[in-house]
C-alpha cells in the first residue's frame, strides 16, 4: 500500500547497495518544522537532549535494533569524509569513525566501535536554511531487541 506525500520521503544514498548492512549507511531526510521526517534531528545539537535520547529504534524487516548515537555535528555539504561509503580496509574504516567522533559536538556514546559494526549516518538541512551545511547524527548498531 503506497502512500504519497508532498513532503517527499527519507531515503538511503543511491550508491549504497547493501542498505543498512553497509558499513556506513547514509540516510537523507527533510528537516520538517512539524518534526516529521528528520525535523527533530537537530535537537541532538543539545547534549541534554542526547542524554535523554541516547538511542533510536531501527527496524530492518522484522528485526528490531537499538542504534546508539555516537556523533552529532554540522558539516559542509561538500564534506566527502562524512558521506564516505566505501572503505578499502579496516584501518580506513577505523580512521573514519575516529574522524566522525572528532567532529562531534560532544561524545554521547562511550562504547567501543569496531570495524565489524554498522554505522548509520542521518543527514538533514540546517534550521538556518544554510544550503552549504547539513546537520549529521551518526549511530552505531547495538543489540537486537526481542519484541
Amino acid at each position: 500500500n503506497n502512500i504519497e506525500s508532498k513532503n517527499g520521503s527519507i531515503y538511503i544514498d543511491y550508491k549504497i547497495d547493501l542498505g543498512l548492512e553497509a558499513r556506513n549507511c547514509v540516510v537523507y531526510g527533510h528537516n520538517m518544522r512539524n518534526d516529521s521526517m528528520f525535523g527533530s534531528l537537530q535537537k541532538y545539537a543539545d547534549e541534554s537532549y542526547c542524554k535523554e535520547h541516547p538511542y533510536m529504534d531501527v527496524y530492518i524487516g522484522y528485526d528490531h535494533y537499538k542504534y546508539y548515537v555516537f556523533a552529532a555535528y554540522s558539516t559542509p555539504i561538500k564534506d566527502t569524509d562524512t558521506y564516505k561509503i566505501r572503505f578499502g580496509s579496516d584501518p580506513e574504516f577505523r580512521d573514519y569513525i575516529k574522524s566522525c567522533k572528532n567532529k562531534s559536538i560532544y561524545l554521547p556514546y562511550d562504547g567501543k566501535i569496531t570495524v565489524n559494526d554498522k554505522i548509520l549516518t542521518l543527514s538533514t538541512c540546517m534550521d538556518n536554511n544554510d544550503e552549504n551545511y547539513r546537520f549529521i547524527v551518526q549511530l552505531v548498531r547495538g543489540e537486537k531487541v526481542d519484541d
